[in-house]
């Protein structure tokens, strides 16, 4: 799941808000779960928070987060 929900992140790139949105119901149909059930709610939030983790992670880098930035701009 987390290979499919990396590569649904990776194409989300340069899609609009509005494609983005098909894109994440898409995937979370595809599990087999009820649009408006308990599961698809956690499995849109879930790639919320995982959009969010990467959007950080490419901004602040994948070591330590604020931390890590802070780190890094004092080894310079």
């Amino acid at each position: 799941m987390k290979k499919a929900i990396f590569a649904v992140l990776l194409l989300t790139g340069c899609q609009t808000t509005e494609e983005r949105i098909a894109a994440d119901d898409t995937q979370c149909r595809s599990y087999g779960v009820a649009v408006g059930s308990q599961a698809y709610i956690q499995c849109r939030a879930n790639l919320d928070t995982n959009r969010a983790n990467i959007k950080a992670s490419e901004r602040f880098g994948n070591s330590g987060g604020m931390v890590g930035w802070i780190e890094r701009q004092t080894d310079k």
